[in-house]
């Protein structure tokens, strides 16, 4: 498989032995985030999309899975639309396979509402790297789902500098599904970005007939002022 032996097993939740019924995630908003990532890939000959989620589990380790796959890629717009209200953005590979043109189309779409982040460039070649890397740790989970098992074990890799990707195109079954996991799990986990200082008010000198300008703080509320 594409993964360490043994960490995708490992990471797999198992269904409750009672109700032989898999317990929900719990998937819950963090701080900085609506609720899910999402992320599609479309099969190498263009004929299935498939859309994933990734948020964050109550117990801190997150958790990605396959929530749509159909025929065509023209219904992946007004599906992921319909859950619009717990989508942070929407992500996949932004050059050279079928879903990029897919995502550029969204991004184009004036009524697509939802932000539109391909991951490009040498950003490509980190996201199975960390996904490996997640699951190694433990620090990333799923359910048993046929599609992303078998892409799982039977996807290959190709190089890319010093790093590997999913290889769409020459692995022996659709990688789409696998792929859609890792972008969403990858974009989930990327670092926060580090807020920029605001600028200091500028001096005044005395008896300047001059207005100071003045400067939001970072916890400044919008919705306590009046327009």
């Amino acid at each position: 498989g594409i993964f360490d032996t043994g960490t995708w097993q490992a990471t797999m939740n198992r269904p409750d032995e009672k109700t032989g019924k898999m317990a929900p995630a719990d998937i819950h908003a963090s701080k900085d985030q609506v609720d899910v990532v999402a992320a599609l890939d479309v099969s190498k000959d263009g004929a299935r999309t498939y859309i994933a989620f990734a948020g964050w589990r109550a117990d801190g380790v997150a958790q990605a899975e396959l929530v749509a796959a159909q025929p065509g890629t023209e219904w992946a717009g007004p599906w992921l639309m319909k859950h619009a209200g717990r989508i942070e953005c929407v992500v996949g590979e932004k050059e050279s396979v079928p879903a990029s043109d897919v995502l550029a189309t969204l991004a184009k779409d004036r009524t697509f509402t939802i932000p539109v982040a391909p991951i490009g460039g040498t950003e490509v070649g980190r996201v199975h790297g960390r996904c490996r890397g997640l699951l190694r740790d433990k620090a990333a989970r799923h359910n048993p789902q046929p599609p992303l098992d078998q892409a799982a074990a039977l996807s290959v890799t190709r190089p890319v500098g010093s790093n590997e990707v999913i290889d769409l195109r020459r692995s022996p079954v659709d990688a789409a599904p696998i792929r859609s996991w890792e972008f969403a799990l990858y974009q989930l986990t990327q670092p926060a970005k580090p807020v920029d200082t605001p600028p200091s008010l500028p001096r005044v000198l005395a008896g300047e007939n001059t207005t100071t300008t003045w400067v939001p703080s970072r916890d400044f509320d919008a919705a306590t002022v009046g327009f």
